[in-house]
């Protein structure tokens, strides 16, 4: 029986129809393979120059330099080639990475020829016929004759954010105890004019009470001191720190004051700017001072700090956190300082008026005890609930003492060796538990507004334990020095830890 002609054409069409789809279906896979490769590759370079952008971000500190550009793409570079795009380690070109801004507010970078400023670094990632590691191979689809593809335009801008730092200084009377070299005034003045030898250090003592020779004793009566421009003689109270300059005399005398106690007179150390010369005042305030002219105000109470030792740890403190500030940049950042003695108190809320800042910083005085919670719970409303810290950027305090807190809401707790827990652990300290268990408090709320506490802390009298696990729980780190003549470094350090972002 042979069979008819229409039956075998029909068979025909079939093979024929059959091999056809076999081809496209052969060509859908090898595409869906070789597309689902270039979606792979492309997540590849993706993340290939989110960390190139993180790691040359990293190294953009302060006012960049061209030694900090070259690190920044060195790291670039370096980071990218550990990531493996298409089998090969991702090469950049020098054009493929670039410096500039990010703004903020309309979520672009700017390059640096129209910025003029530098916090940013692009890093573009392709695979192309130009760039060095060229396309990426195809498998499948080279049977139709592609063998290669092009990625282009993967691109990641790591940036330093907008950071909010609030400085929790220790101002106590420890803080002055290395002041070494002191040179005391001798008793017999000039009784026209009496004034102090210039500091080499910038530090002097004033005492509370001015001397009169009566007979046999003194009479005392409370003293007063006006600063003078060493060349023009013009009265100078800018210097001064807020609550001495509020409790002027005449508009120009005044005396030490405690920030806490700003009404009642003490004895204490105030610094000086250079160029100005520090002259005593006769007589009583409530008299006419010329009237009386034999108060020896400037007497062997008053001193100055000489440059033949170490100076104040309150200095070094305000020098480090003044070199830290230099680092902030004045369009993005904001800082505050809070200070504390036998009470805490915020000396500047966050602000972008860096100089003012500086200013602040250079003005404390050291008087009083160890508030030290309380400073930090000012510092975390100032960085929490007053509104001026942003939800996106890095909040910071920066936590300093060279002691052991005692006092909470002006109550003073006395310090004794006592083991209990803090947080997570057992910890052995001076500080009281009360005065512990409020840190504790502060530390927890830090941690849950994500706000990285980092502790240095230095001297043979200081607790470590406790500052080293407030620390840790907020992520952030501890510093221990024996001295605080490497302030500044541990600060610099704290900033160059604070971790880039990816913006774009």
């Amino acid at each position: 029986m042979s069979r008819s002609p229409d039956r075998t054409r029909r068979s025909g069409q079939v093979l024929v129809l059959f091999a056809v789809i076999v081809i496209v279906l052969v060509a859908i896979c090898a595409l869906t393979i070789d597309v689902g490769r270039l979606f792979t590759c492309k997540a590849q370079l993706q993340n290939a120059v989110d960390a190139a952008a993180l790691a040359g971000a990293s190294q953009l500190v302060g006012v960049v330099t061209e030694d900090e550009k070259t690190l920044a793409r060195a790291e670039a570079e370096s980071l990218a080639a550990e990531n493996v795009v298409a089998g090969d380690h991702l090469q950049l070109a020098e054009e493929d990475i670039e410096f500039g801004h990010y703004d903020a507010g309309t979520q672009s970078f700017v390059p640096e020829a129209q910025s003029g400023v530098v916090d940013s670094i692009r890093v573009t990632g392709r695979r192309t016929y130009e760039s060095p590691g060229g396309p990426v191979p195809l498998s499948f689809a080279s049977l139709f004759g592609w063998n290669e593809a092009e990625i282009a335009d993967v691109v990641s801008v790591g940036t330093k954010p907008r950071r909010y730092v609030m400085f929790a200084l220790d101002r106590s009377g420890s803080m002055c105890f290395d002041t070494s070299g002191v040179q005391l005034q001798p008793i017999t003045q000039d009784p026209t004019d009496p004034c102090m030898t210039t500091s080499a250090s910038g530090w002097y003592w004033f005492p509370d009470l001015a001397l009169k020779s009566v007979g046999w004793g003194w009479q005392t009566k409370i003293a007063w001191f006006e600063a003078r421009d060493s060349v023009t003689g013009e009265i100078l109270t800018d210097f001064l720190p807020d609550h001495i300059k509020s409790n002027l005399d005449a508009n120009r005398y005044f005396n030490f004051r405690s920030p806490d106690y700003p009404s009642t007179v003490m004895s204490g150390w105030i610094k000086v700017p250079a160029g100005v010369t520090i002259h005593g005042r006769y007589g009583d305030p409530w008299h006419n001072w010329l009237a009386d002219t034999y108060y020896h105000v400037i007497s062997g109470q008053c001193g100055y700090a000489t440059s033949g030792g170490a100076v104040q740890p309150l200095q070094d403190t305000m020098d480090a956190a003044c070199a830290f500030v230099d680092l902030l940049r004045a369009t993005d950042d904001r800082a505050g300082l809070v200070s504390y003695a036998s009470k805490s108190r915020i000396d500047q809320p966050l602000t972008s008026d860096f100089p003012m800042l500086s200013v602040k910083l250079q003005s404390l005085a050291p008087c009083g005890a160890t508030a030290e919670p309380d400073a930090m719970e000012d510092a975390l409303d100032e960085l929490i609930d007053s509104g001026r810290a942003e939800e996106f950027g890095h909040k910071v305090m920066i936590l300093l003492t060279d002691g052991c807190a005692n006092m909470l809401h002006e109550v003073n707790y006395a310090n004794s060796t006592q083991t209990y827990q803090f947080i997570d652990e057992q910890v052995t300290t001076q500080i009281h538990p009360t005065v512990g268990a409020a840190m504790a408090q502060q530390t927890l709320r830090a941690k849950s507004k994500g706000v990285r506490t980092y502790c240095v802390t230095f001297g043979t009298d200081v607790d470590t334990e406790i500052h080293r696990v407030i620390a840790r729980t907020t992520n952030a780190a501890y510093y221990y020095s024996a001295d605080h003549e490497n302030l500044t470094d541990m600060f610099v350090d704290i900033f160059r830890r604070l971790p880039p972002v990816i913006t774009q």
